[in-house]
């Protein structure tokens, strides 16, 4: 599984934790596989006796003082655990021991990775007040959850503490369970985010996208998760010789992707702002944030320039951040550097619009990162009957190069750089620029759902 690695953005510093339901032993494994050995296994809950079985030798951890050796475990798959209980399971390994098998981990680079809760093979789980038992070390949290769950009722064969998730929740027990409750469920602070180390980075794995209607709803759930989560894995099991279990195979990663919004020209063949003009009964500028907020884009960026003060104030009521660029009339570059420059580091990819495009539709964006979270690559943009066009999806690779651009061909300049991969779409009609008066007179004329 030569993907799972670089997908889970994992190295050999990870050292990760395990929670929820629906797939976690799984992923647990998984992930181990696919490091090169050696790569470290724990439990701070409760493992199945039978899921030992999967690791290349399982130490049994009686004394909390037990001695640490790496080089006594270099080969393959290492579980770590307490003893057997009375219930085909083993026990968590001491903490003094696993504080230790972590420093040594660290030490010579050996991946760590933990399991962090039990929910006894339910889709579905929430914490009860003890759970989940994270360790305060780790840097990485996967919180999984099945999607499988879905259409299903609210009850304990299929949600471990159910009643628990039925207060998180507000869905009354006996009820099905929906995209919605399981994003609520994931974002609570005392549900997917309980316990969590405050530097660890969050991922969510949703298990079980299998059917379209699967994927759509895992699709849902994410852009609802980002960016609280700093990523979401959309996944499915695939049967590997090398596990009983199967192996966790990872169909679509979404990431944080920021909005740029492109509104610092003067619009000099315009005559006037013309980003203010009506248009079905509010300012253009007002059509291309909407649209940006609906594909649920965040951080969004409102670049301006030429009419600075008139733009941000028609932008007011929008939850945007302005980025000055007093460099405007040099050209579109100019405001590509300033934006690209404000981008938080933990963004994975930006879309560039243009605020002059009311015309783009959110699916149009939603399709764009829909392809990138199936297969990233450096940009991706529309095409429409053999034209290309904005909006336009930038990879986190692009980024150093985008800011050495210059003049007003904006990112294409790329493109020789970064081959584009271009994404159909049906209709060239939602690239028009209102550049004249007759294009605005040709905006106003249109219908409404000619996207």
């Amino acid at each position: 599984m030569p993907t799972l690695v670089p997908t889970l953005n994992s190295s050999r510093k990870t050292c990760a934790a395990i929670v929820g339901a629906g797939g976690k032993t799984t992923l647990l494994y998984s992930l181990g596989r696919a490091f090169s050995p050696p790569v470290w296994l724990a439990t701070t809950a409760h493992l199945a006796l039978g899921q030992c079985q999967w690791a290349d030798q399982h130490i049994i951890v009686t004394d909390s003082a037990q001695v640490v050796d790496s080089h006594h475990f270099s080969d393959g798959l290492t579980l770590f655990s307490g003893p057997p209980t009375h219930n085909e399971r083993v026990s968590s390994v001491p903490e003094d021991f696993l504080l230790r098998l972590a420093e040594a981990a660290a030490l010579n680079h050996i991946p760590l990775l933990i399991e962090a809760d039990g929910a006894r093979s339910r889709l579905l789980k929430a914490p009860k007040e003890h759970e989940p038992p994270i360790p305060g070390f780790v840097n990485t949290v996967f919180v999984v959850a099945s999607l499988a769950a879905l259409g299903q009722p609210l009850v304990e064969e299929i949600v471990y503490n159910s009643a628990g998730f039925a207060q998180l929740t507000h869905l009354p027990e006996n009820t099905s369970i929906t995209p919605q409750h399981i994003t609520d469920y994931l974002l609570h602070p005392f549900g997917g985010r309980k316990n969590i180390p405050a530097r660890a980075v969050l991922h969510a794995v949703l298990t079980h996208a299998v059917t379209a209607a699967q994927k759509n709803a895992g699709r849902s759930i994410a852009r609802q998760l980002l960016p609280v989560y700093h990523a979401v894995h959309l996944s499915h099991l695939q049967p590997d010789t090398a596990l009983p279990c199967g192996r966790t195979e990872i169909s679509e990663t979404w990431q944080p992707t920021a909005g740029i919004i492109l509104a610092a020209g003067a619009a000099s063949r315009f005559g006037a702002p013309k980003l203010l003009q009506t248009w079905q009964g509010k300012p253009i500028l007002h059509h291309v944030i909407e649209t940006a907020l609906r594909a649920r884009l965040s951080p969004l960026f409102l670049v301006v320039g030429a009419y600075a003060d008139q733009i941000q104030q028609a932008a007011g009521d929008y939850p945007v951040q302005i980025i000055p660029n007093p460099d405007w009339a040099s050209g579109q570059a100019s405001s590509i550097r300033a934006a690209v420059q404000a981008l938080p580091t933990h963004i994975a990819a930006a879309v560039f619009m243009l605020g002059d495009q009311p015309r783009t539709p959110a699916e149009l964006i939603d399709l764009l990162r829909q392809e990138y979270a199936a297969s990233p690559h450096p940009i991706l943009l529309p095409e429409a009957q053999g034209r290309i066009g904005n909006p336009t999806l930038f990879d986190r690779s692009t980024f150093t190069a985008l800011t050495s651009i210059t003049g007003d061909s904006g990112g294409r300049q790329l493109f020789s750089r970064f081959p584009p991969r271009k994404i159909l779409w049906h209709n060239p009609q939602v690239f028009q620029d209102i550049d004249t008066l007759d294009d605005y007179a040709q905006l106003i004329n249109s219908s409404p759902d000619e996207t």
